[in-house]
């Protein structure tokens, strides 16, 4: 019966420590230590044990309901003492797993930052050099890495590079900023001058030095097989 009533009072992992000492020639004196196992709280040390004194008698008729209310009471403070334990390395996890995140972050942002700054310096150097299309390369790789706030930066700085590239244009300016011309187009002759324009020719035509026909020699001529072919022999 003694077990099967301890065994009641008992929960999971508690350890009840007995130490009896004969204290006279027929008195008992049982001291009871309540554990867990796995505990790391040093203050479980600090729980006073129950004790009970006399004779063997009177401690077979109530040494076990004595027990009934001090064990227990004893174990529910080490199941909370086991419970605050657990709850301070699931926080401890936690905050490891936010700090761990936190700097993962932090490390994809500086190496981000330093790309970006990295391709912006190159098209600055580029720009000062008049490689402006370089330059809109690179600065757009900057906006690629760049955040928010250095994007709307570089997104102001490639609009005045592509400003500048489009000063050189047929639509826009030289690259001196002067506007580009158009040349004058004449106009066609009018009917009333046909004459006058066929004298002007005939009066080129001895002046033209293209105008003569010249008839290489035989030997100067291109030598094509095809030229030498009569009619019967191209089919």
């Amino acid at each position: 019966m003694f077990f099967q009533q301890i065994n009641q009072m008992m929960g999971q992992d508690t350890d009840l420590i007995l130490t009896i000492r004969k204290t006279d020639e027929n008195v008992l004196t049982v001291a009871v230590i309540t554990k867990m196992n796995g505990l790391q709280d040093q203050a479980q040390h600090y729980i006073t044990p129950f004790t009970a004194t006399g004779i063997p008698e009177e401690l077979d008729q109530g040494f076990t309901s004595a027990l009934a209310q001090p064990v227990p009471k004893a174990q529910g403070l080490l199941t909370n003492m086991k419970q605050f334990e657990h709850q301070l390395e699931v926080a401890e996890a936690n905050s490891k797993a936010a700090k761990a995140e936190k700097d993962k972050k932090e490390k994809e942002e500086k190496e981000r930052k330093e790309k970006s700054d990295k391709f912006k310096k190159k098209a600055e150097e580029q720009i000062a050099a008049g490689k402006l299309g370089d330059a809109m390369l690179n600065l757009r790789q900057a906006r690629l890495y760049a955040n928010d706030l250095n994007k709307k930066k570089i997104t102001l700085l490639l609009e005045d590079v592509q400003a500048k590239m489009c000063q050189g244009s047929l639509f826009g300016k030289t690259a001196t900023g002067s506007s580009v011309t158009q040349q004058a187009v004449r106009p066609p002759a009018s009917t009333d001058d046909t004459d006058n324009n066929e004298e002007d020719d005939d009066e080129n035509e001895d002046e033209d030095p293209y105008n003569e026909i010249i008839d290489f020699p035989e030997e100067c001529r291109a030598k094509d097989i095809c030229q030498n072919m009569t009619n019967q022999t191209l089919f």
